[in-house]
C-alpha cells in the first residue's frame, strides 16, 4: 500500500479509505453479483430507485425452484422461464402504495425539488412493481390483512401461512407487573404517538415502550421523543 501510494502520489490517509471502499465494493460483488449491496445497508432509502436493478442482476439460471421472502422488490427477481417462483410476502411496498403520501410527508419530502424527485421515484417503483407481478407463480401472504393489499395491489390471490413459530415452546407467565409494553421500530408509520396520546388520557397506567430504528438517532427523532416524554411522565423508553 505505502509502495503504491508513492507511486500514485497520494497521501496515505487518502489512500486507505479509498482502498477499503474498494475491497468492500469487490467483496459485495463476489457475493451478489451487484457492487452497490453493501452500500445499502447504510443508504438504503437514497438506493430505493436502485433496488429493482440489484434484485433484477441476481443470476437465478441455476435454480428451478425458487422462493423469495419480499417487503419491497425481492419478488422482482427474474427466475428462469421453467422455474416456479413463490413469493413469500411480508407487505406490497407501503411507501409506494397506501403510504405513499404519508411516507412523503413525514420525510420532508412533499414539497420542492427534493419532492418531485421522490415522487418520480415513488411513481416509477410502483410501475416497476406492478411489471413483476407475472414473474411470481405463487403469492404467499403473511397474514389475511395482507393477503387483501395482495390482492388490490397486484390482483393476485394468495394463500395465507402465518409466521412459523413454536407456540409449545413458550411459556405464559402468570406474574403480571404493572405497565402496558409496546415494542416497535422507531419509524412514523408505527404510529408510537397515538400510542403515547392515549396513554397520557390515563396518567394511572405506566407505559413501556422498548425499539430501535434507522432514524433513532438523528436530530429529528430525538426532538420527537423528547416531546413524546414531556407529554407524559409515567413512561420510560429504551432504544437497542
Amino acid at each position: 500500500l505505502r509502495g503504491a501510494t508513492c507511486r500514485l502520489r497520494l497521501p496515505l490517509t487518502l489512500a486507505a479509505p479509498v482502498l477499503w471502499v474498494g475491497l468492500e465494493l469487490l467483496r459485495a460483488h463476489l457475493m451478489t453479483g451487484f457492487c452497490w449491496y453493501n452500500l445499502g445497508h447504510s443508504q438504503y432509502r437514497w438506493l430505493l430507485p436502485l433496488m429493482p436493478l440489484a434484485v433484477e442482476h441476481l443470476d437465478l439460471a441455476a435454480y428451478d425452484r425458487v422462493v423469495s421472502f419480499s417487503y419491497a422488490v425481492a419478488h422482482g427477481a427474474r427466475a428462469q422461464r421453467e422455474a416456479t417462483h413463490l413469493a413469500y410476502i411480508y407487505t406490497p411496498m407501503r411507501y409506494a402504495w397506501d403510504l405513499c403520501h404519508q411516507y412523503l410527508r413525514e420525510t420532508g419530502l412533499d414539497r420542492g425539488l427534493k419532492g418531485l424527485a421522490a415522487r418520480a421515484a415513488l411513481h416509477y417503483l410502483r410501475l416497476w412493481d406492478l411489471s413483476t407481478v407475472n414473474r411470481v407463480d405463487h403469492f404467499v401472504a403473511i397474514s389475511s390483512y395482507i393477503a387483501r393489499r395482495i390482492a388490490r395491489v397486484y390482483g393476485r390471490e394468495s394463500t395465507v401461512i402465518y409466521p412459523p413459530v413454536d407456540v409449545d415452546r413458550l411459556a405464559v407467565g402468570r406474574e403480571r407487573d404493572d405497565f402496558y409494553l409496546a415494542a416497535s421500530r422507531f419509524v412514523p408509520y408505527k404510529r408510537i404517538d397515538l400510542i403515547v396520546e392515549a396513554f397520557s388520557a390515563m396518567p394511572d397506567r405506566r407505559l413501556v415502550v422498548i425499539g430501535d430504528g434507522a432514524d433513532v438517532n438523528n436530530d429529528t427523532a430525538k426532538a420527537e421523543l423528547a416531546s413524546l416524554r414531556r407529554r407524559m411522565d409515567s413512561w420510560d423508553i429504551y432504544a437497542f
